[in-house]
């Protein structure tokens, strides 16, 4: 409760007592927090009123039933209603209120006469009261509270109850230290039930005062979570997903001079599957750095051990853990590393690509499919939605959560090769400028460039459907073209910002790739394109262009369009050209020819094989003049081929690719013939 003077307030109060009966007198404890610390409270400063009613839930809506309790130390005609307390707190200045209801209703009956001789005091082993604390019962009356709790008589439980969280029950205050330890007062509830009556139950409440350890603190600290490829090779490193926010979360904790707490971290190992856990061979016992591990042997599995202390070393500990690595494979299987690009901080309304790279011992490594899986993550480490696909868009009720996102890679056989897993920033709010939103959505959620085979000479461009889009939206639109590989982006030496880019000779060998800076009323948004295979040399100097294919359903055939062949003949002949290479390349759907694997020599086509299913296809054709200089010439990538088992649903690789003719064929107006597109 914010009160006029803009301090923040919250009453915590117990009716008393927990059970009510005909002769009870009504009764309660409290706590007043101010800005989240308990303060003092003179009894003058609370008043409290008091209403009855036999419905709860016209106690809460304040309904007809709603009564005031003449006497709040008479309840003889409130038998089956329930009570409710009003505690206003008035400090002349700030004047909060809050509502508290009995647990349960007043009973039809008075108070049995065997609580009379039972205790009624609760008292604590220390004062002020801190972890090791327990409660016991004491006698209020020695001369009427005679009977101590015993097999005899009654059986006691105790719960304990922080003020950071009032209505959660801890068995003891270690636990609740745990979880709560900036906690500064607590409340006990005891319940004495009779042994030979156990529906006499006698509840007792009573507040403390309490001391908390620093060093319990270490459970505010985000839980260490592992990153490292699976299966793990001996030669990989081990590291942490949320290793920037766990470093900030001890350093938030060890630079407050306030803070009794000092924070070590170990990598530990076990050759047990976890019934023993040793300091990983090389490590340094207790030490207040991180830093990744590699050590790694075979057989074992690792974790990384949190340990938090007092300053001085005195007292108690406590300790925290990441999760657990899987087991460490023999040195003699394949070392696959998988390459992240960094994840851009995820907004709602935005594609999120993610950008990887197999490699093998350094160096790309090939891989029949990749499976990407999203993961939304909560605040509590909940799973609350996954999806399954290249990008992701952030929903609304993503806001607040994280994104995990896991890279599968598969061989031939359509077994996982390696896998890995890393976690974004949080989610944030989408843009709220309509034109911004209008153009996001029209743009394609993995913002492709083409072509994707680029030599040198041959201008890279956004798809014709992004580029209009964004030629018809009134967002501001600013270009930067970068060079690199995955992992490693720079924007190009000459700053280009044009809508295309030609590529150079000083791109050879790295792969070239688009960033978009939207600006629309005071917000900007940034998109990255997918990026191209890597630039190939043009010695001869040629013009590049793209070679369209077609596909024969009823022989399985891929082959040149005849425009495009008859272009390409014509080229050759033109260009003094003493070789022509094809190479047909099956490549990985959603991949590019970076990833492609030559299938095929032939010039009239490659005809498809069941191995071929699921896969794209592409045409690669080097051409070599007569001072043996070389240059490529590329297709375009077609869609993954479904076995000729779907057609009409989009997938169909005939259709599809004969909705692209139009950009290789042109009928003329009035005539049969066709023209060539030069």
């Amino acid at each position: 409760m914010i009160a006029a003077s803009g301090n923040a307030y919250s009453i915590d109060a117990t009716i008393l007592p927990l059970s009510l009966y005909l002769d009870s007198e009504l009764g309660y404890t409290y706590s007043v927090l101010r800005n989240g610390s308990v303060i003092d409270v003179d009894p003058s400063q609370l008043s409290a009123e008091w209403y009855a009613s036999p419905s709860l839930s016209d106690l809460r809506a304040e309904g007809p039933t709603r009564l005031p309790v003449a006497d709040p130390n008479d309840l003889s005609g409130l038998g089956g209603n329930y009570i409710e307390l009003v505690l206003t707190y008035s400090n002349g200045s700030d004047v909060v209120s809050t509502h508290f209801y009995s647990p349960s209703q007043v009973n039809t009956s008075n108070r049995p006469m065997v609580f009379d001789t039972w205790y009624s005091g609760i008292e604590m082993s220390e004062s002020p009261a801190t972890a090791t604390a327990v409660a016991n019962l004491f006698s209020r009356d020695t001369a009427v509270e005679t009977e101590p709790p015993g097999p005899m008589s009654y059986r006691v439980g105790f719960y304990y109850y922080s003020d950071a969280s009032p209505f959660e029950a801890f068995d003891t205050l270690a636990l609740l230290a745990q979880s709560y330890p900036r906690t500064s007062t607590i409340r006990v509830d005891a319940f004495l039930t009779s042994f030979t009556n156990p529906n006499d139950v006698l509840p007792l409440s009573e507040r403390f005062s309490y001391i908390g350890d620093d060093i319990y603190l270490l459970r505010t600290v985000a839980k260490p979570r592992l990153q490292h490829e699976t299966p793990l090779h001996p030669n990989d490193t081990i590291g942490l997903q949320d290793v920037a926010q766990v470093l900030a979360d001890i350093d938030a904790l060890t630079n407050d001079l306030t803070i009794d707490i000092a924070i070590y971290s170990e990598w530990q190992e076990s050759s047990d599957q976890g019934e023993s856990w040793v300091t990983a061979e090389g490590e340094v016992q207790n030490s207040t750095s991180y830093s990744n591990y590699s050590n790694l042997s075979e057989g074992k599995i690792y974790r990384l051990k949190l340990t938090s202390t007092s300053r001085n070393g005195v007292g108690n500990s406590d300790t925290l853990y990441s999760d657990v690595s899987t087991q460490v494979q023999s040195s003699t299987q394949t070392n696959y590393d998988i390459l992240f690009d960094d994840v851009q901080t995820p907004q709602v309304s935005v594609s999120l690509p993610v950008s990887t790279d197999l490699l093998v011992n350094g160096a790309a490594a090939p891989f029949s499919g990749r499976a990407v899986r999203w993961e939304v993550v909560d605040p509590d480490g909940v799973i609350s939605y996954t999806a399954n696909s290249d990008t992701y868009t952030p929903r609304a009720d993503d806001v607040g959560s994280k994104l995990r996102v896991t890279v599968t890679y598969f061989d031939d056989q359509d077994l996982p090769l390696v896998s890995r897993d890393l976690t974004t920033e949080t989610v944030i709010a989408a843009p709220t400028d309509t034109d911004m939103l209008a153009l996001l959505d029209s743009l394609s959620s993995s913002l492709p460039l083409t072509p994707d085979g680029v030599s040198v000479g041959t201008v890279v461009s956004l798809t014709s459907a992004d580029q209009a889009a964004i030629d018809a939206s009134s967002v501001n639109v600013a270009y930067e073209w970068q060079e690199g590989e995955v992992g490693s982006w720079l924007p190009l030496a000459v700053n280009q910002t044009n809508v295309s880019y030609t590529a150079q000779t000083g791109n050879i060998g790295k792969r070239l790739r688009l960033k978009l800076t939207l600006t629309a009323g005071g917000e900007e948004v940034e998109r990255v394109s997918q990026y191209t295979s890597e630039v190939q040399p043009n010695e001869a100097k040629l013009e590049t262009f793209t070679l369209f294919l077609e596909f024969d359903r009823d022989e399985s055939r891929l082959s040149l369009t005849d425009a495009s062949m008859t272009r390409l003949d014509k080229f050759i002949e033109k260009n003094n050209i003493s070789t022509s290479d094809y190479a047909w390349l099956r490549i990985p759907a959603n991949s590019g020819f970076d990833a492609g694997v030559v299938v095929g020599n032939e010039k009239d086509g490659y005809i498809f094989e069941s191995d071929d299913e699921g896969f794209s296809h592409a045409l690669r054709v080097t051409l070599t003049n007569a001072n043996n200089e070389p240059s490529m010439l590329f297709s375009a990538i077609t869609l993954a081929w479904d076995g000729n088992q779907y057609t009409g649903d989009g997938s169909d690789l005939e259709l599809e690719l004969t909705r692209l003719r139009y950009m290789d064929v042109l009928t003329l107006q009035g005539g049969r013939n066709t023209c060539i597109n030069w």
